[in-house]
């Protein structure tokens, strides 16, 4: 029984993760409460949640560069 309570709170937080992941995938904002997380952390959990922060930064960057290539600005107009 002891080891079910310990287990919970990792439970949650990968269940938390699951969650934010999928509204990621789907285009949606999700705080995955990477703020407070070091980068040197040696928590699998905190690194999981850091990678995952960077793969959602990383689309977000694609998605707009992708849409600036979809609508150029117009050219300039010619001297008159």
């Amino acid at each position: 029984m002891a080891s079910t309570h310990r287990a919970l709170p990792v439970l949650l937080r990968i269940c938390a993760l699951i969650r934010a992941a999928e509204r990621i995938s789907v285009g949606q904002q999700a705080d995955l409460g990477a703020a407070g997380l070091k980068r040197t952390s040696r928590n699998e959990i905190h690194q999981l949640i850091l990678a995952t922060e960077r793969l959602r930064a990383s689309l977000m960057l694609a998605m707009q560069r992708l849409t600036k290539k979809q609508n150029p600005p117009p050219p300039p107009n010619p001297p008159a």
